[in-house]
């Protein structure tokens, strides 16, 4: 009981500040994400962080900065692939992944997708990485990411059956 009443009288004093930080780095909708991931590895970590307030915010600083640089790393991942794929024209493409992906109704179903749904699908089915070598880039273990592209691959199948019974109506006579 004492660990989650210090924690929280110390995500009191100190979250705002995180925030404040991460809004002008990250930007202020990702500014959360960074918060809430910080704190979560905070609240895990409780009892290794240090014991006095000082060290123990600058700590969590130190965690804030990687989530945010992760998130940013997974920002230009994403934009330098929309650029490509934006730019592969129709003659050029090697592969069925490249031709999905180009397509206007795949890439407008892969927006609608969770973000991270959306990474794990172009790592894999677009980057060609294997599920092992994804994990290394996300960051997780191998099973991890099994059960998140399984996961995304189910969602996207979902998404795409819905989708293409509402193209379909729409474009009824």
């Amino acid at each position: 009981m004492e660990h989650d009443q210090s924690f929280r009288a110390f995500f009191r004093t100190v979250a705002p500040e995180v925030r404040r930080w991460a809004a002008g780095s990250v930007g202020p909708h990702a500014a959360d994400d960074v918060v809430t991931d910080t704190f979560l590895v905070a609240w895990r970590r409780w009892e290794d962080l240090p014991d006095d307030d000082d060290h123990r915010r600058a700590w969590v600083f130190v965690v804030a900065r990687h989530k945010a640089a992760h998130l940013r790393a997974r920002g230009a991942r994403d934009s330098a692939l929309r650029a490509r794929l934006a730019a592969a024209p129709w003659g050029e493409l090697d592969d069925v992944a490249d031709a999905v992906t180009t397509s206007a109704h795949a890439r407008d179903v892969l927006s609608r997708l969770r973000p991270e749904d959306r990474e794990v699908l172009l790592l894999v089915g677009v980057e060609g990485l294997s599920p092992a070598d994804a994990a290394a880039v996300l960051g997780c273990s191998v099973t991890a990411m099994t059960t998140r592209l399984s996961r995304a691959r189910r969602r996207l199948e979902d998404l795409m059956s819905r989708t293409e019974t509402t193209d379909d109506v729409r474009s009824a006579p």
